[in-house]
């Protein structure tokens, strides 16, 4: 171990003071084991080589632990207040002390590994779905699944509109190795609850008492974008689902609805792809439109 003799750098008291405010045990259970012989999680537990303990304060009436438990709770709050406003419809339906004791738990097993405190959520869906308190609650993994998107959509790179000119001068031919370029902020959904009800608890969380969270016997699919900087969820049929998904993989509109009409065999799809095809234009959730260059081998 390190001498401690001399104060640590910059870069060992942050990782220290990391170790100390962010251990599941509490600032006091902590300092009185910092290194344990055995446990799940070791690493969350052990703190680094080099403490930074003599060197933190103690001036009555304030002792170095109740000192560090200052910064341990500031830290926490920040985070709640963080994952209340990211995922306010999971708070509206379980109230706060439900939903503080969730985000507890779930940093225990998904501290955050960055330092931008709107990362902390993304393991946030795939935990609740093996919560046992929330057994009860089998859609709010998917609800959570969605208010994470959600923040996905509104954050990501802006990807402006196709040209009119650019779609009116392209070829038939054009039109046969077209690949149509989907929106970074463009997300799909499958769930057998209605998100697209539930998401309306964003804007108003009282309507959680009127709200249907039964599931359906099919699977419902959903579309969230962003468009003029507002998020929205909508649902949206199988057909045009399963052909967005082929889109956003990067097959060519053609293939992807022939493909789609062997999947489901519906008569109406062809019918249906222009109106589809121009909403998606006029909402940017396509931006732009590539031609497959074709190789031939010499």
């Amino acid at each position: 171990m390190d001498s401690q003799k001399t104060p640590p750098s910059l870069r060992e008291l942050q990782l220290w003071m990391r170790w100390v405010v962010t251990d599941p045990r509490g600032v006091r259970d902590a300092l009185a084991e910092p290194y344990p012989a055995d446990r799940p999680n070791i690493a969350r537990y052990t703190s680094p080589s080099k403490t930074a303990l003599p060197w933190i304060s103690e001036a009555p009436p304030i002792d170095t632990a109740t000192r560090l438990d200052i910064y341990a709770e500031a830290y926490f709050s920040r985070v709640l207040d963080s994952m209340q406003a990211d995922f306010p419809i999971t708070l509206s339906v379980l109230g706060e002390n439900s939903f503080q004791k969730l985000i507890s738990d779930y940093l225990k097993q998904h501290p955050s590994q960055t330092p931008n405190i709107g990362e902390i959520g993304r393991s946030f869906s795939m935990f609740a779905a093996t919560y046992e308190d929330l057994k009860g609650a089998e859609f709010l993994p998917d609800v959570i699944d969605l208010e994470w998107k959600s923040i996905l959509s509104f954050y990501a790179d802006d990807s402006g509109v196709i040209s009119a000119s650019k779609l009116s001068s392209l070829t038939d031919e054009d039109w046969e190795r077209a690949k149509l370029r989907i929106a970074p902020s463009v997300f799909l959904l499958s769930s057998t609850f209605a998100l697209d009800q539930i998401w309306h608890l964003r804007e108003d969380s009282s309507l959680v008492y009127s709200t249907d969270f039964d599931a359906s016997e099919a699977s419902r699919q959903f579309l969230i974008f962003r468009d003029a900087g507002t998020v929205s969820c909508h649902a949206i049929s199988r057909a045009e689902f399963l052909i967005l998904q082929k889109l956003k993989s990067g097959t060519s509109l053609i293939s992807a609805i022939e493909e789609t009409q062997t999947e489901i065999l519906d008569p109406e799809i062809g019918e249906l792809i222009m109106t589809w095809f121009n909403g998606w234009v006029a909402q940017g959730i396509i931006f732009d439109i590539e031609l497959k260059t074709e190789t031939v081998n010499s």
